[in-house]
C-alpha cells in the first residue's frame, strides 16, 4: 500500500534577520539636490558602514529637505534624510546602531567622499532599532544629534509664523 502519511513541516529553517536600523542623519556640505542625484552613492556610503548590499538601505526620499545646522558656532545649510538599514538580528541591530552612534559620522563621512560626495563635511545621526513590525525595541541612540534638534526646532519655528 502507498504511504499516504504527509512528511512533517521542517521548523529547524534559519529565522530569517527581521530587525533594522531606523536612522535620521544631517549632512553639513551637501545639498537636497545633491543627494536626491546620487542616492545610489548614498546607499553605497550607508551600506558600506554596516557591511550590508545597498540594497538593504531604502531612503525616505520624501524626508530629504535643505537644514540650517550649527557647527563651531557657525550656521551652514545641510540636508537631513531619514532611511531604514534592513536585514539585522537582533543583536546584529544592537550592535550596528551602537557602530553607527559612536562613529558613523566619520566613517560614514568618509564613505560618502568615496561615493561622489566630495563636499560632505559632517555628518551626525539619531538610531532607533526596530523589530519585524517595525516597533522601537531599542533605545540605543535615541538622542538626536543637536543639529537635527535646531532642524526640528527651525521647522515648527517656521510652521509657527
Amino acid at each position: 500500500a502507498p504511504d499516504t502519511t504527509a512528511a512533517a513541516p521542517d521548523t529547524t529553517a534559519a529565522t530569517t534577520a527581521t530587525f533594522a536600523l531606523e536612522v535620521t542623519s544631517t549632512l553639513t556640505g551637501v545639498t537636497a539636490e545633491e543627494l536626491r542625484a546620487n542616492l545610489g552613492g548614498f546607499r553605497e556610503a550607508v551600506a558600506a558602514v554596516h557591511a550590508r548590499e545597498a540594497a538593504d538601505v531604502e531612503v525616505d526620499e520624501d524626508s530629504i529637505q535643505t537644514v540650517t545646522v550649527r557647527r563651531r558656532r557657525l550656521l551652514a545649510d545641510g540636508v537631513s534624510v531619514s532611511y531604514q538599514v534592513k536585514g539585522f538580528a537582533d543583536q546584529a541591530a544592537a550592535d550596528a546602531a551602537k557602530e553607527v552612534q559612536e562613529t558613523a559620522g566619520e566613517t560614514l563621512t568618509t564613505n560618502l567622499k568615496s561615493n561622489g560626495f566630495t563636499n560632505v563635511e559632517a555628518v551626525e545621526s539619531a538610531v532607533t532599532v526596530l523589530d519585524a513590525s517595525g516597533l522601537v525595541i531599542d533605545g540605543a541612540a535615541t538622542r538626536p544629534a543637536a543639529a537635527s534638534l535646531l532642524a526640528m526646532a527651525a521647522a515648527l519655528f517656521a510652521l509657527l509664523v
